[in-house]
């Protein structure tokens, strides 16, 4: 196969990629078809190919680009040492497949320059372009009360891949578009795949740039909230408009404030501060109340009941010893060291007596021998 040398081009070929955002071609594609970046010419991007005779691959080039492709022969060993070199490859993002979902409310179908209403009764409303807000005013109540509406991605925005087998679950789905697409999957949207003629599942993807700038003017100019489906199957792509994009974050944004503002509220509660002045309001009182013990003010001897009689001491001396006092006539309890009976705390046991206090008083009541 002939070689011929890369043109020529003002700038250098990293300004060509500044330019024309090839930073998002994915590498595996390029790699599959043989095709590197090497200048431009009038607008156009010329393309080092192994097969320049290939109008599937330039196609999907175009598509990729959003320019003119113009093909140049080269030896395919030295487009693999372009494409192995330092930065020529990019790294795309993960992507899901969304639920497919159609609905016969008025739609709005993209075309080359401007757009076009599809109303409900049938009737057509030409816009010139996207952008039309005075148009847009005298239409807008009506479609509103809608909610949601569809717009319509034709054909010729949209890229048709050939999947090698149908997808079972939308990881699987990613992984094909991933290995299949000319662009990194981060910069495209997608609907779910569909059978296509001979029994082939295929898919269609657009770029999400796309969607934004056409999109994105429609929304600003209405006041509408879109939703992207494709042409061929009416699906709706995997794609949040700009307008769905900015309410989402304005409902995450009132979330997170109202969640600040709780920590915020519990934190004040129980701030440093306030905590470090009740630890020194607590330091103070339990030191005052070291420096001033308080008074012992024994009880007036002749309202004090008599500790009450033992009738026995079982355990083991001194501290696993219980002793059993009379309570009523006919009735016993047993006491630890340190519990209350009838107001008096059992402070000490021995062999024979055990020793009672209530407050200042303290009183020994002896084991009564049996008679």
């Amino acid at each position: 196969m002939p070689q011929s040398q890369s043109p020529s081009v003002p700038g250098g070929e990293q300004d060509l990629r500044e330019a024309a955002a090839l930073g998002s071609l994915n590498p595996e594609f390029l790699a599959r078809i043989l095709a590197v970046p090497i200048g431009h010419c009038e607008g156009r991007l010329v393309f080092a190919m192994a097969e320049p005779g290939n109008r599937d691959a330039i196609a999907a080039l175009r598509f990729a680009t959003g320019r003119d492709i113009v093909p140049a022969a080269m030896d395919a060993v030295e487009i693999r040492k372009l494409l192995a070199e330092p930065g020529s490859r990019a790294a795309g993002k993960d992507g899901r497949a969304g639920k497919a979902n159609s609905s016969s409310a008025p739609s709005i179908r993209i075309e080359h320059s401007g757009c076009t209403l599809l109303r409900a009764d049938g009737s057509e409303v030409r816009f010139t372009s996207d952008d039309d807000r005075q148009a847009w005013r005298l239409l807008t109540p009506e479609l509103k009360a809608q909610g949601s509406i569809e717009v319509i991605v034709p054909d010729w925005a949209s890229m048709q891949i050939g999947l090698p087998n149908f997808p079972q679950n939308a990881r699987l789905l990613r992984e094909q578009i991933t290995c299949l697409a000319p662009v990194v999957v981060s910069d495209l949207a997608w609907a779910q795949p569909q059978m296509g003629e001979g029994g082939k599942a295929a898919v269609s993807v657009v770029r999400r740039a796309w969607l934004d700038e056409r999109l994105g003017a429609i929304e600003r100019a209405s006041g509408l909230t879109l939703r992207a489906i494709t042409a061929d199957s009416l699906q709706p792509l995997l794609y949040a408009s700009p307008r769905r994009r900015h309410r989402s974050r304005a409902v995450a944004g009132v979330v997170t404030a109202v969640l600040v503002a709780a920590l915020v509220a519990s934190w004040s509660m129980g701030r440093p501060g306030t905590v470090m002045a009740q630890r020194s309001a607590v330091t103070s009182q339990r030191g005052a109340e070291k420096a001033s013990p308080p008074i012992a003010v024994p009880p007036n001897p002749g309202t004090v009941p008599d500790p009450p009689a033992i009738v026995g001491i079982v355990g083991r001396l001194p501290d696993g010893a219980e002793v059993l006092v009379r309570t009523a006539p006919g009735q016993t309890s047993s006491v630890r060291i340190g519990e209350s009976v009838q107001g008096w705390k059992l402070a000490g046991v021995g062999a024979d007596r055990a020793v009672f206090e209530m407050g200042a008083l303290r009183r020994e009541v002896v084991l009564k021998p049996v008679q």
